[in-house]
């Protein structure tokens, strides 16, 4: 009797979940023929009772499905705590535009109006309020790492807390299960971490912390707090890819 040969199992290929799926018409429960789907607008006619229907969501799982972004290491100048079911990450306070120009602007006015009393072409009070109105915004950018942001969130809650605030700075406060998606943006050579967040009017844009001066601390802050928070990472158009 001749043997049959033994299936050897290596040389099966596994499928992977998601790499596939079936088209169904939510009417009559016909499957979709290549046919009957648009593929552009994500619309098919169903080929049995004639309905129009989306197949948008079915396909979703196929179009985001890419391997994962890389691990990014914690870059200096970030600290991430974690206690009990809480999770608080603190970084210093980027730079602000008014402390970056509008500071460095000021002193060079004051310089210059100083110059000019030596000349006695102006009275004393002018280069003193000037250089009074720079001291605030100098300061800041001499000592600007004692300024500091703190993200804390745990299951239920998310908030951006600056430490102190300044120049109109406003505190934010989410619901977690309203937080969609995290992306990085690029903006003017730095970067902004932003927030996706269902309200109900739609998908709300918001900047969490802006002019960050790197990209991989950004990478890092959307890598920790989607992980923390449960957000399974997709794509979106405005992000730096």
């Amino acid at each position: 009797m001749e043997k049959k040969p033994i299936l050897d199992l290596k040389e099966i290929s596994k499928t992977k979940s998601g790499d596939f799926t079936k088209i169904v018409c939510p009417s009559c429960g016909t499957a979709a023929s290549a046919s009957d789907l648009n593929i552009n607008d994500k619309i098919a006619k169903c080929g049995q009772c004639d309905s129009v229907y989306s197949f948008q969501n079915a396909i979703t799982p196929l179009l985001s499905f890419e391997s994962p972004k890389q691990e990014v290491l914690r870059p200096e100048g970030i600290d991430v705590f974690y206690f009990k079911d809480e999770m608080d990450i603190t970084l210093t306070q980027p730079i602000t535009l008014v402390d970056a120009i509008v500071g460095p602007l000021m002193v060079f006015f004051a310089v210059l109006l100083t110059l000019s009393l030596f000349s006695k072409k102006m009275h004393w009070a002018v280069p003193a309020v000037m250089w009074g109105m720079s001291a605030y915004p100098l300061f800041n950018l001499i000592f600007h790492r004692r300024y500091k942001v703190n993200i804390v969130a745990d299951k239920k809650h998310f908030s951006i807390i600056y430490k102190p605030r300044r120049y109109g700075q406003k505190n934010h406060h989410y619901d977690a299960q309203d937080i969609d998606q995290l992306y990085v943006r690029s903006k003017e050579g730095l970067y902004d971490l932003m927030l996706s967040v269902h309200t109900p009017h739609g998908i709300k844009q918001v900047p969490v912390i802006q002019r960050i001066n790197g990209l991989s601390k950004a990478r890092y802050l959307e890598q920790e707090i989607e992980r923390y928070l449960g957000i399974s990472d997709r794509p979106i158009p405005e992000e730096v890819k």
